[in-house]
């Protein structure tokens, strides 16, 4: 089950005519592990732990970024979908690999961190004025 912030967003997406794709990542949602979750939100509240962790955050990293080109590989069979104008947004501790994603991915046109609350508002915004904004 995805977060509510998360089924806000997609919803506030799908209504302005944009499709969304919510990956639930390693240690995250459905996927989360007592243990493991719980010290990989510990790396991201407090960075200077990750050092710590620093192996469980590297995996973590491989494996939702290779989770999030899945998912861009899923979308890319999609027909109706313009792949010209795809984004990745990323929750922490999404973020990280939705930015290396970005960066290593031709068909990810733009990039954006969502933080804890925010209002889809500028998120639409933010879409709409890059190359994976609205035709």
């Amino acid at each position: 089950m995805h977060a509510p912030a998360v089924v806000a967003l997609c919803a506030a997406l799908a209504e302005a005519g944009f499709a969304a794709a919510a990956v639930d990542l390693p240690l995250q949602g459905e996927r989360a592990s007592r243990k493991l979750s719980a010290r990989l939100a510990a790396c991201v509240a407090r960075p200077e732990r990750a050092g710590v962790d620093l192996l469980l955050w590297q995996e973590f990293l491989r494996q939702a970024e290779h989770d999030l080109a899945a998912a861009a590989d899923a979308l890319a069979t999609r027909r109706e979908l313009d792949l010209t104008r795809v984004a990745c947004l990323g929750f922490e501790p999404g973020a990280e690999a939705a930015a290396a994603l970005a960066t290593r991915d031709t068909r990810v046109r733009a990039f954006r961190r969502v933080e804890e609350g925010e209002a889809p508002a500028p998120i639409l915004r933010f879409l709409r004025e890059r190359p994976c904004g609205a035709a």
